[in-house]
This record gives structure tokens, C-alpha cells and sequence, in this order.
């Protein structure tokens, strides 16, 4: 139903070798596998389509985003502050220049835009209305905030104070309630402080959102504990549409609360791309160096083969049969 992504908990999660992962939420598993794929992108196979599909349903997932379970919440906060720095550096190497909006063509825009969709997870994730159930997250954001505004602050960082003002005012609220009650030794009482001052982070949230204009700055303060990744929350989570993949006709729509929803216009045969898609990123990427694979014999369509064999005809040209394998692959990857 509507609520599986809120009430549905995965009790392992073995093909996930990172961490070990027991009572997670299903959709913090969603958001875990999502990172991971980004990244892997990102600094592997660098492919348009897949990144731009992730980055659509990260942002269709991140209104309804709350209750993050701890490691997939400092791994949200990691790979974002990771991707703006690795942004950043590659905005001074070109002299300054950004990566013009929308074109992901470039490793630069490829970049650009995960930044973008990362940033816009974490800045619905601490709104007003849900940075309470969100603690884990800004915990993870204090944890690393050092790092968070030297990005900010180095002279070609293309991050301006409109895009992460709400970020920077929940950071400085957090560590600010931490440093006052100067007992906070451990990710647990740390924690505790957190959750205790939730009306004063949602103060923070409300006030930034009205007016960005005034920056807070960092803490000269060591960082907190490293936060404890043993207890298992909840994540609430929703996608709106994500059963299409045609990012060519996605269109963006927002709402009054900044909620945004990708949808997809669905070709009439999507499996005559996926198929040998899969295919394609299984043989060529993901066991390329444990398997050897002899395409010409893999019946991508084997159904669609038999049914030719049988005597049946596919209308306007059809799909071609696994001799055409190669091609099938070249032609639509």
C-alpha cells in the first residue's frame, strides 16, 4: 500500500556489503542503494541515464523523507558534502564556470546535478515539519560540518547561501544546543540533546526559510562522537511515479511546500531498452572481471525468438532475435 515505505522493515540486507545492516527500513535501504549507485556512477561508469534517473527518484523520495535510520543517514550527509567538494575543485579548474543547468553531458554537469538532487534531499529533510524525526541526519550534518563549510566558503564554490541557508541555520542551531550543554560526551547523549531541542532546530528551519541572508558560521568546537549506527528508525517515503524511465519527457512540477514530483511518459515497448540495458551494465560492468560472457548466445528476447520461430510476425520490424544482440546493445545504450 501507500504506507510500505513507513511501516515495511528488512530484517538483513546481505547483498549490501558496506555495513551490515539488520531492522532498517525499506526505504532507507531505497535511499542506501540510491547513494550507492551515485557514487559508483559518479566514479566508474559515468552514465547519463542512470544518473538521471536516480537523481529523479531521489527527489521524488525526498518530501516525504523522516526518520532516517543512523547509517543511511550519515552516508546521505557524507556523499553530499563528498559531491560538492568534488564539484568545487573541478568549478576552479574550469576557471570558475559552472556547468549549465540541466546538461548532464559533461562529467561536470554529471556532477552538477547530483549535487543539486543530494542537496535537495537533505535541505526537505530538515524542514520545520519533519527535522524532529530527522535527528540521525542532523547529527550527521554536525558530525561533519567542518567539512560542509569549507565547501561553502572556498572562494569558487558555486553553493550560494539561498541554496543551503536552511542547511547552514539547522547545523548552527545543532552544534550550538551541543556546546551549551557541554555535558554531551558520548553519540548517545549527543543524541539526547538533540532530540531535546527539536522546537529550537524547527525555529532555526522556520527563520532561515524566511530570510537567507545572514549566514551562521561554524563552531571553532571539536566535532561530536562518532554518531552510533546500532538502532533502527523509520524513514517515511514515497514514490510519487518511478516506473518509467524516458527522462527525456520528465516534467518538473513544485508545490507551494517545495515538493517536487518527476513523472515519466512510458513507451509502448520500454522492455525493448531495458532488457538489453541490464544486460549490457550485468556483462559489460558488474561481473566483467569474474565471467566471460559469449553475447552472441545470450537470448535477450527469447520469448519474442520462440514466437518468431513459431511462425509469428512482430509488428512494424518487431524485435530482432539474440544474433542481434550486439547491435540491439550498441543501438540503445
Amino acid at each position: 500500500g501507500p504506507d510500505s515505505f513507513r511501516r515495511a522493515i528488512v530484517q538483513s540486507v546481505p547483498w549490501y556489503r558496506e555495513r551490515h545492516l539488520r531492522s532498517i527500513s525499506l526505504g532507507s535501504v531505497l535511499l542506501l542503494a540510491l547513494l550507492r549507485s551515485i557514487t559508483f556512477n559518479l566514479n566508474k561508469t559515468r552514465d547519463v541515464f542512470l544518473l538521471s534517473n536516480c537523481c529523479a527518484v531521489l527527489l521524488n523520495v525526498s518530501p516525504h523523507v523522516s526518520g532516517l535510520h543512523p547509517y543511511a543517514a550519515m552516508r546521505l550527509a557524507a556523499v553530499t558534502v563528498s559531491c560538492m567538494r568534488k564539484y568545487t575543485s573541478m568549478v576552479r579548474r574550469n576557471g570558475g564556470q559552472t556547468a549549465p543547468e540541466g546538461d548532464v553531458s559533461t562529467v561536470l554537469g554529471m556532477y552538477a546535478e547530483a549535487c543539486n538532487s543530494l542537496l535537495q534531499v537533505v535541505k526537505h529533510a530538515v524542514r520545520a515539519r519533519v527535522v524532529e524525526s530527522n535527528i540521525h541526519l542532523v547529527y550527521a550534518l554536525v558530525y561533519l560540518q567542518t567539512d560542509f563549510y569549507d565547501v561553502i566558503s572556498d572562494p569558487a564554490s558555486p553553493f550560494k547561501t539561498p541554496e543551503v541557508g536552511t542547511v547552514m541555520s539547522v547545523i548552527a542551531q545543532a552544534d550550538r544546543a551541543i556546546q551549551e550543554d557541554g555535558n554531551a560526551r558520548t553519540a548517545d547523549q549527543t543524541m539526547e540533546v538533540l532530540r531535546r531541542s527539536g522546537h529550537r532546530l524547527k525555529a532555526a528551519a522556520r527563520g532561515q526559510a524566511a530570510s537567507a541572508s545572514s549566514p551562521p558560521k561554524p563552531s571553532s568546537s571539536s566535532r561530536p562522537p562518532p554518531p552510533d549506527s546500532g538502532s533502527s528508525d523509520g524513514i517515511r517515503t514515497r514514490l510519487e511515479r518511478a516506473n518509467s524511465f524516458d527522462s527525456s519527457a520528465s516534467e518538473l512540477s513544485a508545490t507551494d511546500a517545495g515538493e517536487f514530483t518527476f513523472t515519466y511518459e512510458e513507451e509502448a515497448d520500454p522492455e525493448i531498452f531495458f532488457v538489453p540495458y541490464v544486460w549490457e551494465v550485468t556483462s559489460c560492468v558488474l561481473t566483467a572481471g569474474t565471467l566471460e560472457w559469449d553475447k552472441g548466445r545470450v537470448r535477450v528476447y527469447a520469448a519474442a525468438a520462440e514466437e518468431e520461430e513459431d511462425g509469428g510476425s512482430s509488428e512494424a520490424g518487431g524485435v530482432e532475435g539474440p544474433a542481434n544482440y550486439a547491435q540491439d546493445v550498441a543501438d540503445a545504450v
